[in-house]
C-alpha cells in the first residue's frame, strides 16, 4: 500500500500519541477496549498514574501505568480514559520507549510485525507512523519527537457507525 503524508499533527494529538509493544488483538495484551478503571486497576503490575508522568491531555488522563518490555524494549505503559466520560473504559494504551536509543528498533519492530505504514511522516524534528491492521483491530501510532522521546499508541479501530467518528 503507498504511504501517504499525515496531517500535521497538534500539539494536543501529538501528546495522544504514545506507545509500544508486540502484536495486539482488537485489544491490547491483557486488556481489553472499555475496561473499567476497576478491571484496569486489579492488573498485575499495575500503579496510578500521576500527571507527572506527562500521559494526560485535554480529553484524556492516564488513571494508571505499568512496566512493559515488549522485544527487549522498556517502556512505561499508560492506561488512558476520556475525561469527559470514565464509563467508556479504556481508550488508549500508550508506551513510552524508555531508552531513546531504542526509537529506531521499536520502529523496526512495528514494521516487522505489522507491515508497511498506512500514513507517515518524516520531518526534521519528529516523524509519525500509523498503521490499520483490520485483522487486529487496532490503531497503532508511533510518533518521534526530536532525539530523546518515542512512543507507540493502541488505540481501537471505531467504526463509520459510532457516533462522531467518519
Amino acid at each position: 500500500m503507498p504511504k501517504t503524508p499525515c496531517p500535521a499533527a497538534p500539539a494536543a494529538i501529538l501528546a495522544l500519541s504514545a506507545t509500544l509493544a508486540g502484536p495486539a488483538h482488537a485489544d491490547w495484551q491483557n486488556t481489553r477496549w472499555g475496561m473499567s478503571a476497576g478491571e484496569i486497576e486489579g492488573l498485575a503490575g499495575i500503579r496510578p498514574a500521576t500527571p507527572e508522568l506527562g500521559f494526560d491531555s485535554e480529553s484524556q488522563e492516564a488513571l494508571y501505568a505499568m512496566d512493559y518490555t515488549a522485544a527487549g524494549i522498556a517502556t512505561l505503559a499508560a492506561f488512558l480514559f476520556a475525561r469527559d466520560d470514565r464509563a467508556k473504559g479504556l481508550a488508549e494504551v500508550q508506551l513510552r520507549v524508555a531508552d531513546s536509543a531504542n526509537c529506531a528498533k521499536a520502529l523496526g519492530r512495528l514494521r516487522a510485525t505489522y507491515g508497511e505504514e498506512e500514513s507517515a511522516d518524516e520531518g526534521s524534528l519528529s516523524s509519525y507512523h500509523v498503521w490499520m491492521p483490520k485483522e487486529h483491530g487496532n490503531r497503532i501510532v508511533y510518533m518521534k519527537l526530536g532525539g530523546d522521546y518515542c512512543s507507540v499508541t493502541y488505540q481501537p479501530i471505531l467504526d463509520g457507525n459510532t457516533p462522531g467518528n467518519f
